[in-house]
């Protein structure tokens, strides 16, 4: 006989996993030459529930738009780019997306960013505890110290891409799925994190992915903007909370949120990272081509599945200048700001 009368056997924890991936479009190599720029990286936030859907919708349309390897935003008609949008959104998915350019962000301004951003890690490594007496924490400080200032362990462009845009993308990305699918299960076994990064060729995903994830901790707990939001109705006794808790500082700890780690794959390996080619596709296209109608159509399909910025905008632009920006400078990203979204926030 099995277990004694009105007791039920328990069954299997339900494993909330949420896969979040993320691919770049654009130029990430800046130079002093008079040429515009522009680099956008994009992320998209799928829950394990809709995973199978993305799988089959990739799938399925790679043999009806004779794309067999994958599906390439920049390949397709206006009407494909509109479907892909209608899908993402009928899916209840999220994206998110940073962009920034040669004139708002100079490889002047890149270097200099770089320079205060070595010194502010090194500073926070010299105040943690945990960077002098945690073994393994030394060593990825001791590493990332090594690498962060030097463009031959870490080109200029892996630089702008992982440790100037990623880590605001990451956190907005985390905070979009903690936000959007608060009221998935919360059971023992839940909320895990699947990061993705496409592997982009002729990069060095090696160390450029090595120095992220030694630095990320620094650089999110740098500033309150980073601050990864967590539903205010949650318990301390949710499994997120518990399992992602620092005890001694009483916050959500990034080492924690990331303890499966963040990888790499080829975008032909991996459905949600041709969904994430698609919308940095889209941006970067509307950014230097405003008036190019299919991506304006998918665009403006694709604007309910956005998380906004804190400041209302649907991307972050990073912008570095000593002074005002010109006007032509922000033209090329208002244009993505929909005069209905404008206008509501505005009322």
């Amino acid at each position: 006989m099995s277990g004694a009368p009105g007791k039920r056997r328990a069954g299997p924890a339900i494993i909330v996993r949420v896969y979040i991936r993320i691919d770049e479009s654009g130029d990430f190599s800046y130079r002093e030459d008079g040429l515009l720029r522009v680099s956008v990286i994009a992320g998209i936030v799928i829950p394990d529930r809709n995973w199978s859907a993305v799988n089959h919708f990739v799938d399925e349309h790679k043999r009806a738009w004779d794309m067999p390897d994958e599906l390439k935003a920049g390949s397709m008609t206006d009407e494909q780019l509109l479907e892909l949008a209608e899908f993402i959104l009928a899916e209840n998915l999220t994206v998110s997306a940073i962009a920034t350019d040669s004139e708002v962000f100079t490889a002047a301004a890149q270097q200099e960013w770089r320079r205060l951003l070595t010194e502010n890690f090194r500073a926070a490594a010299d105040r943690s505890v945990r960077a002098t007496e945690d073994e393994q924490v030394s060593a990825r400080v001791r590493r990332a110290g090594v690498r962060m200032h030097q463009p031959r362990h870490v080109s200029s462009a892996d630089f702008l891409q992982y440790q100037v845009l990623m880590p605001w993308l990451l956190n907005q990305l985390m905070s979009a799925a903690l936000s959007r699918y608060r009221s998935l299960p919360a059971e023992k076994d839940c909320w895990v994190f699947d990061i993705v990064m496409d592997a982009r060729e002729g990069a060095d995903p090696g160390k450029s992915g090595d120095l992220l994830r030694d630095t990320i901790e620094a650089i999110l707990a740098g500033h309150s903007s980073f601050s990864l939001f967590v539903p205010p109705e949650w318990p301390s006794t949710h499994p997120f909370v518990v399992r992602n808790s620092d005890p001694q500082e009483n916050v959500i700890s990034v080492p924690q949120t990331l303890a499966k780690g963040i990888t790499s794959s080829h975008s032909h390996e991996d459905p949600g990272l041709q969904l994430a080619d698609y919308v940095a596709h889209v941006v970067y296209t509307l950014l230097r081509e405003p008036g190019e109608v299919g991506a304006s159509a998918a665009w403006s399909a694709l604007y309910p599945a956005i998380t906004p910025t804190p400041d209302g905008w649907p991307i972050k632009v990073w912008a570095w200048a000593e002074g005002e920006l010109d006007d032509v400078d922000v033209s090329r990203y208002s244009r993505l700001v929909l005069p209905s979204a404008a206008a509501m926030r505005r009322a």
